[in-house]
């Protein structure tokens, strides 16, 4: 499908509506931002967007500028011209166009800081810091026996010769820290400094698709900077660094792709442009590490992704942090088909920089040498060398001439009234790298260091500092390298974390995919947060799949296609516990196929398809089949059985809305039986294996894995159904419906309109579960015979809707839909009369045309329109 997007600021967006809304009379309030005078086009043809649709426009007086336009399996950007002079709605009767929306910004969570402190310090960081060596607990035999040997395996495969030379990662986020370098003769791109001592020398390749900021740093948000280092990080950090990072792929190429502008929105139009970059640049494995709850398989990147897919390249996404609101609750993009889904596992330890460091000043002449002076900063600052010490009383002015080289000194700098990054400026023209500031205590709360490696000396040693420095003695300075850091053990290491999205989709599509480790992680972050920081979240497990994919790749022993990876990871995994306190593993709809296994994936010799069975809400007993092919050199026995999951309740009691997270888990499982249970491989044979499933009664999401065995190696298959129909699932909370007057509250009697001084009809609403359609019609009355009614038109008509949110501070906690003008979605206008709106809303699984089972309606109160004609 031709897309021509007419608008190019939006974020993951909670839901894209494909949708007749009628663009300039009708405002609909959810968690986006609409985006002024920008919409989404899509064309009924598959030809160039611009030709089609501007013929059919200009008949009805209607121009627009094309912004941007992509290839023709993907779509264009555009921008209309004079909305305010016609009608938008009138564009959706162009005959050539299929549909247009409004282009919407959403914002990005944030991810989570790590901040406690620990009981002990260590001046050698423990190798778990790199989190390819994270454990999980062997409490049941899934697959090894004790906890050493339950690791995920990469540091095997790097002695084994894979660090993922000759891949190709791309990365969709908010950009990385580098600068660009210019000629001070002609201003002429004269190359970049990547300012990150983790990426320098590193092939790095960055495209800015926002061009905010002219030097295109990643510093006010840094959110791309920690994620690449799971391939020059958490993905590629070479192993000789300060903190002991070793990436997963560390010998990667690296393509940066900005689309995340500084105040956490995703440009949609961007990452359209994005995906399309990486096609050119044919890019191995893509990552986005940003996402919105959704739910959906089909969401607004679906044309994109799927191109991108069809192409051979592998697309890694995030879950989502949303644990705590239950079911049905992905993130979208990794809700897409053939979009490898990642939950987080919390990290065996627990890392984090205190607030507080400490540097040794040593003073020629006195006595009480090395004194320990603290400063303060989210993370160390980490100089390898001796530093003499270059002290200034006053650097907003340039520094004088005779000043020396100060590359290899520390300064220490005092505050005075110009702003900190002024002076910091003028110690960096004279070639200073690092600053600490003094004399702060009574100033205004100015912290701003902007790039630069910067801190803050505590208060408390302002007047020591200033009366050692009124000595003529040499003073020099010297930085722990890792004394600061602090790790204790987590008592919920290689679990799923709480924070984790759960799946799975509406259509019952299992998301998550696949587990990694995305708690307590050592990254990179920009200069001015201290170059190393402790984050969490699935954004941070995403590159670590990533970068596993990328050691596939590059041995491309087993590697096939994109649905053979994801099998390969999921089958190769390790099922999690759901606690340590029992035996249940957790619900794969948190969980996916459990904890990545980076070097069984690789150098297992079997090979087992599916990597999931998908059971669906078919309630009855079900026949599948699974197929086991050893591709070893010796023969091979195999027994198969069951380890069923925690079954997940999946509403609230007496109540409509899925249930909170975490999630509560019962042993109701499915029944499972096997034909055959065992049996011998010689090697290139293959066996199929019949699995028999009969589910449990009830509304319940039930899933396990299907354990298949040998001598060396233990894989297996996830499936995952519903024990009801979920046609049945009510989707409309009838306590939020309202009409709203103008005095802000809900009206009962008939209420008069006349769309002047703030005098229009508000519908407010609340979906307890997603809908793929709905609808917000009008109806007319006739006062003469109350029970005759007719459709007048159509007001909304909204695809794909997931399920609103149950916190009521977030903005997704009730919907409402403004009608501003009297005019219906086709452009007609509405006489004046006696009206009702009907919403319809359509259960998931409905049939279309719908039967009455299939949908839900409501008629709200009687409203008179009244408009006034002067």
């Amino acid at each position: 499908m031709l897309l021509l997007v007419l608008l190019p600021y939006l974020v993951c967006v909670p839901f894209m509506i494909s949708g007749l809304d009628p663009l300039s009379n009708v405002t609909s309030y959810d968690n986006a931002t609409v985006v002024s005078n920008r919409f989404i086009i899509t064309p009924n043809s598959l030809s160039r967007a611009y030709g089609i649709v501007r013929p059919d426009s200009q008949k009805r007086g209607i121009e627009f500028r094309v912004h941007h336009e992509l290839s023709s399996e993907e779509g264009s950007s555009a921008t209309l011209t004079n909305v305010t002079a016609v009608p938008s709605t009138h564009v959706v009767a162009v005959e050539s166009v299929q549909e247009i929306q409004k282009l919407k910004e959403i914002p990005m969570k944030p991810p989570t800081m790590l901040t406690r402190r620990g009981k002990n310090a260590h001046t050698k960081l423990h190798n778990m810091l790199s989190t390819h060596r994270m454990t999980v607990r062997c409490s049941i035999n899934i697959g090894c026996q004790i906890a050493d040997k339950c690791e995920q395996g990469v540091d095997r495969l790097h002695a084994e010769g894979l660090t993922g030379k000759g891949i190709r990662i791309g990365i969709l986020d908010s950009g990385m820290v580098f600068r660009w370098l210019y000629s001070r003769s002609d201003h002429s791109l004269v190359g970049i400094d990547k300012t990150h001592p983790l990426f320098r020398d590193k092939n790095i390749i960055v495209h800015d698709f926002l061009k905010q900021d002219p030097d295109q740093l990643d510093q006010c948000l840094g959110h791309g900077t920690s994620v690449a280092p799971s391939f020059k990080g958490i993905v590629g950090a070479k192993p000789d660094n300060e903190l002991n990072i070793r990436g997963v792929a560390y010998d990667a190429s690296l393509y940066v792709y900005r689309v995340i502008d500084c105040q956490r929105r995703v440009n949609i139009d961007a990452v359209h442009r994005a995906l399309e970059q990486a096609a050119r640049d044919d890019i191995d494995v893509l990552v986005l590490s940003f996402g919105s709850p959704y739910g959906w398989a089909t969401s607004f990147y679906h044309e994109s992704l799927r191109d991108v897919i069809r192409s051979g390249r592998i697309v890694v996404a995030a879950a989502g942090n949303d644990g705590s609101s239950g079911l049905w609750y992905t993130d979208s993009p990794g809700s897409e088909i053939d979009v490898i889904s990642v939950a987080e596992v919390e990290n065996k330890f627990d890392i984090y920089f205190p607030r507080h460091w400490s540097v040794h000043l040593q003073f020629g002449g006195v006595k009480d040498n090395p004194t320990y002076i603290s400063y303060s900063s989210d993370a160390p600052l980490l100089i390898n060398a001796k530093l003499d010490v270059f002290a200034t009383s006053n650097a907003c002015n340039p520094l004088p001439s005779e000043t020396p080289n100060l590359s290899k000194y520390l300064v220490i700098v005092r505050m005075k009234k110009c702003p900190i990054v002024q002076m910091l400026r003028n110690i960096a023209n004279k070639g200073g790298e690092t600053m600490l500031i003094y004399g702060h205590r009574h100033r205004r709360a100015d912290k701003n260091v902007g790039t630069y490696k910067a801190a803050f000396i505590s208060a408390s040693a302002d007047e020591f500092l200033v009366e050692r420095l009124s000595t003529n003695h040499r003073v020099s300075a010297i930085f722990p390298k890792n004394g600061g850091i602090f790790e204790e053990e987590n008592p919920n290491g290689g679990l799923i974390s709480p924070t984790s999205s759960y799946g799975p989709t509406y259509e019952l599509l299992l998301k998550p995919n696949i587990a990694a480790p995305g708690g307590a992680i050592l990254t990179t972050s920009p200069l001015k947060r201290g170059t190393y920081g402790i984050e969490r979240g699935t954004s941070f497990a995403v590159p670590f799949v990533a970068g596993c994919v990328a050691l596939l790749l590059q041995d491309r022993r087993k590697v096939t296609n994109t649905r053979n990876i994801l099998e390969l990871l999921e089958t190769t995994g390790e099922p999690v516990l759901s606690s340590y306190n029992g035996t249940i593993l957790q619900a794969a709809t948190q969980q996916g196929a459990g904890l990545i296994n980076c070097h069984n994936a690789v150098r297992y010799n079997t090979i087992v398809t599916p990597g999931e069975l998908l059971l669906r809400d078919i309630v009855q007993v079900q026949k599948k089949w699974i197929t086991i092919h050893n591709t070893g050199q010796s023969k091979q026995t195999y027994h198969i059985e069951h380890r069923p999951a925690g079954t997940a309740e999946t509403f609230q009691r007496d109540g409509i809305y899925p249930a909170h997270g975490p999630v509560p888990l019962s042993t109701r499982t499915a029944s499972v039986y096997f034909d055959p249970t065992s049996f011998t491989l010689s090697r290139k044979e293959t066996k199929a294996v019949s699995v028999t499933f009969v589910p449990p009664k009830g509304s319940v999401l039930y899933s396990g894995f299907i354990m298949i065995t040998s001598q060396t190696e233990t894989l297996h298959v996830t499936y995952l159904g519903l024990g009801a129909s979920i046609r049945d699932k009510k989707v409309l909370d009838r306590s939020s419906l309202a009409v709203i007057a103008k005095n802000g509250e809900p009206h009962k009697w008939p209420t008069p309109y006349t769309f002047v001084g703030g005098s229009v009809p508000e519908i407010q609403y609340r979906l307890a579960f997603g809908t793929p359609k709905l609808l917000i019609d009008l109806v007319k009355y006739d006062n003469r015979r109350p029970k005759d009614k007719w459709i007048v038109g159509n007001i909304v008509d909204r695809r794909w809707l997931r399920r609103s949110s149950q916190d009521p501070e977030d903005k997704q906690f009730r919907m409402k839909t403004v009608l501003e003008k009297p005019v219906l979605g086709n452009g007609d206008p509405i006489p004046d009369g006696d009206y009702r709106f009907l919403i319809t809303a359509f259960h998931v699984t409905g049939q279309h045309p719908p039967r009455p089972e299939d949908v839900e309606t409501w008629e709200g109160p009687l409203m008179r329109f009244k408009v006034n004609k002067s």
